[in-house]
């Protein structure tokens, strides 16, 4: 996640598998409301991460990823400009 950025990007900074949550890196090319979810892999909302104002450039968030089961997930990162998904898998 480097360069010049025209669209949001979101990536999964702890070692894969997780062992229950992890950072989450998310660049943004413009500042504003934003909002990260951890979906299932059938596309339900498991947990939302992140939901606020995130400033332009590069952010890490915490995602704890209490209470979530083995398995699977989604990250979805929506911004104004667009909206950036990464894979995370969950092993307990």
């Amino acid at each position: 996640l480097g360069g010049a950025l025209t669209r949001p990007a979101l990536a999964v900074l702890a070692g894969r598998p997780l062992g229950g949550g992890g950072r989450l890196r998310v660049v943004r090319p413009t500042g504003g409301r934003a909002s990260v979810e951890a979906l299932s892999a059938d596309g339900r909302l498991a947990a939302r991460v992140f939901e606020g104002d995130l400033p332009d450039g590069a952010h890490t968030l915490v995602w704890p990823g209490e209470g979530m089961a083995s398995g699977v997930y989604w990250l979805r990162l929506r911004a104004a400009e667009a909206t950036a998904t990464a894979r995370a898998l969950i092993v307990r």
